[in-house]
């Protein structure tokens, strides 16, 4: 089975903006799952990788995305990383 990942390079970050940092990513995510960019079961940026492409802390990535398994967006699997939830399980 081929794992698909979605590449760190589609993120990024305002630091003019205000927003904290957390929420601009919970938000780039959720924005990609919304409209379809990222589908169902597809492997998010480890914490790591997506860290250091957006030259910040891997826990500012860590918090981003344990709020959006808390509000239904990813699911985790121990040792496989976070994945977008099936659509079924979205919030709209």
């Amino acid at each position: 089975m081929v794992k698909i990942r979605i590449a760190a390079e589609v993120f990024f970050l305002d630091r003019t903006s205000g927003r904290s940092l957390q929420l601009q990513i919970r938000e780039t995510v959720i924005a990609s799952i919304l409209s379809g960019q990222a589908m169902s079961g597809v492997l998010m940026p480890s914490s790591r990788k997506l860290a250091a492409h957006l030259g910040v802390a891997r826990m500012t990535v860590s918090l981003a995305y344990q709020e959006l398994v808390v509000q239904g967006y990813l699911e985790t699997q121990s040792r496989s990383g976070s994945r977008v939830a099936q659509s079924d399980a979205i919030p709209i």
